[in-house]
């Protein structure tokens, strides 16, 4: 009786693996949703002259862009600083501010689209992200 039992067990235990194996193969196929950043202006402003980057997300899907981390980062010869981290809007829209001077002096800018997850026709999704730099 043992004998019968072993293979009936290894059977089920065979198509299970094969059927979680299938799945995330399926899974893993599915390909994020590009998304791009993009600098618009750096201007600045208010009383104290404080910098700001405007730009915006833009992607294939409106779902991947509202909610958007976009961390700006200053290069500096002394080392990278990392002075904010904008959200997007729904039109994914979003600005940095350098309240700490740390734009003055830098090299370069460095912004970074962080990735997403979203629900989309009943799929969970991911936005993709990006790293851009500036001179």
């Amino acid at each position: 009786m043992v004998s019968r039992l072993r293979p009936r067990r290894f059977g089920i235990a065979a198509c299970l693996t094969i059927a979680v194996a299938a799945f995330g193969a399926t899974t893993a196929l599915a390909a994020p949703i590009e998304s791009q950043v993009e600098v618009l202006t750096i201007d600045q402003v208010g009383p104290d002259d404080v910098t700001v980057v405007y730009g915006v997300v833009t992607s294939d899907s409106r779902k991947c862009l509202s909610g958007r981390k976009v961390q700006a980062i200053a290069v500096r010869p002394t080392g990278d600083v990392k002075f904010d981290t904008g959200r997007t809007g729904t039109g994914g829209g979003w600005e940095a501010r350098d309240t700490e001077g740390a734009l003055e002096g830098a090299d370069s800018l460095k912004l970074k689209l962080v990735k997403k997850t979203v629900k989309q026709g009943g799929k969970t999704v991911r936005c993709s992200g990006e790293k851009i730099g500036l001179n």
